[in-house]
């Protein structure tokens, strides 16, 4: 769709989907843009070479190497951001679920600090369990708690994630109960999700009939 399109093209969504990828990925936009732009020119390269070696400059010859390497450039920037989509889809499937054990943790009796811990141990082979991670690291380092929550709000920009990042920093301000705050965090997202789910279902059930209803 043109949406899609005109999505793969905008600077910002480039910056935001490098950050949503995850720490495996350390490219500035300029370097990324820089390296598709780069790839996208080697392979016009060679393309111009095979096609029009033989045949003298024409405007052809011109114009071909410009739409392969604009080309190579957009399918790059695609894949970044449809990886950055699938990835960000698995974290808040299990967002709804890692809110509850630190839910749970904090009725215990354990710190924030150690729930955390706790959710990035038990899912670190996934986008939730990195993030956490990042969070705990960034604390280690010397950064409060609610700063390393606000970078991680601010590399994401999901709702989900900077609600439970303000809720947090909130509670701590305010002296109220960290343990409800996550609970009802926790039935806020899993609610939010079965509506989208139940949303997705009617949309798709209403592509299914009507085609039904055309025919007869």
């Amino acid at each position: 769709p043109a949406s899609d399109f005109r999505v793969v093209l905008r600077w910002d969504q480039i910056e935001r989907s490098l950050n949503q990828c995850g720490p495996g990925l350390f490219w500035k936009p300029v370097e990324f843009a820089g390296a598709g732009i780069g790839a996208g020119g080697f392979a016009a390269a060679i393309v111009t070479f095979v096609l029009f070696a033989n045949r003298g400059p024409t405007i052809l010859a011109g114009l071909v190497p410009l739409a392969i390497a604009f080309i190579v450039y957009v399918y790059r920037v695609r894949i970044l951001v449809c990886k950055a989509a699938e990835r960000m889809a698995r974290l808040k499937q299990r967002l709804p679920y890692s809110v509850d054990l630190i839910a749970l943790l904090l009725q215990s009796g354990a710190q924030i600090g150690e729930s955390y811990k706790a959710v990035a141990v038990d899912s670190f082979d996934h986008p939730v369990g990195e993030e956490f991670s990042r969070v705990l690291e960034q604390r280690n380092s010397g950064s409060s708690f609610d700063v390393a929550l606000e970078t991680m709000s601010s590399r994401l920009r999901d709702d989900d994630v900077a609600i439970i990042a303000n809720e947090t920093i909130s509670s701590g301000a305010l002296g109220t109960s960290m343990s409800e705050i996550y609970r009802r965090l926790s039935d806020k997202m899993r609610e939010r999700r079965e509506q989208d789910a139940a949303k997705r279902s009617s949309e798709a059930q209403a592509m299914i009939v009507f085609p039904g209803l055309l025919i007869a």
